[in-house]
């Protein structure tokens, strides 16, 4: 019963740096605003609060949130006391509920790649998020596109290929098994692109991607297929 006192808290805060005329004030705001709604499992709330802002105050918020982008605005918590290793398991517990809002996630990751940016704030470390996407609700909606995902930033992060086939192979037995249409080409599309990009195997690509539907792929995805493929005909 104590959330909604602690939001009303947050926003007044919140309200407080985007009036402020200092520079890092603003961007303070947005970070503050995102992580508090998406600890209280009230995404839809923050929504409602910016959209109910002084035409001034929405207008920094829109700035700061958009010239900065979602790590900088994050790192508002990179000197709290989630960095401690004795606050695993509550800054976990937060990254989880970042993950699972769903108003939350439509808002900050356009695509489900974005969740590399969470690693970019000095809050969150590879572990976090890869111990919070093992913990992902089955029935979530981007669960398979996450898990490609995470295999991708193996790939292209931490450059381990090893553990990156191990991820792929993961995402694709999940995919085949999830229902949904759409997760399937999205896993091959992001395993292709590993090949090709981060693993200079292009040929293993084009096979991987030689009858994969286009129709069923998200636009980033899309993009880089048809870039992909337009490249090898030549």
């Amino acid at each position: 019963e104590k959330v909604p006192a602690m939001l009303e808290q947050a926003r007044q805060i919140c309200d407080s740096f985007l009036a402020c005329g200092e520079n890092y004030a603003p961007q303070s705001g947005p970070g503050l605003a995102i992580m508090a709604h998406a600890a209280g499992n009230a995404g839809a709330a923050l929504d409602a609060w910016h959209d109910q802002l002084a035409p001034e105050l929405k207008k920094a918020y829109d700035y700061a949130r958009g010239r900065y982008g979602l790590p900088n605005n994050l790192r508002v918590t990179r000197s709290s006391p989630l960095q401690s290793p004795a606050m695993t398991p509550q800054r976990r517990e937060i990254l989880k509920r970042f993950l699972c809002d769903a108003p939350t996630v439509a808002r900050e990751l356009r695509t489900p790649s974005e969740i590399i940016y969470l690693l970019d704030f000095e809050v969150f470390d590879k572990d976090d998020l890869f111990a919070v996407l093992d913990e992902l609700p089955k029935d979530h909606p981007l669960r398979v596109k996450f898990f490609a995902e995470k295999a991708a930033i193996l790939s292209n992060r931490f450059h381990d290929p090893e553990e990156a086939r191990r991820g792929y192979d993961a995402a694709l037995a999940m995919a085949k098994d999830s229902g949904n249409v759409r997760d399937l080409p999205y896993v091959i599309a992001s395993k292709a692109k590993s090949l090709a990009d981060d693993l200079h195997r292009p040929d293993e690509a084009a096979v991987l991607l030689k009858d994969i539907d286009l129709s069923l792929l998200d636009e980033r995805e899309k993009d880089w297929v048809t870039e992909f493929q337009a490249k090898q005909k030549h």
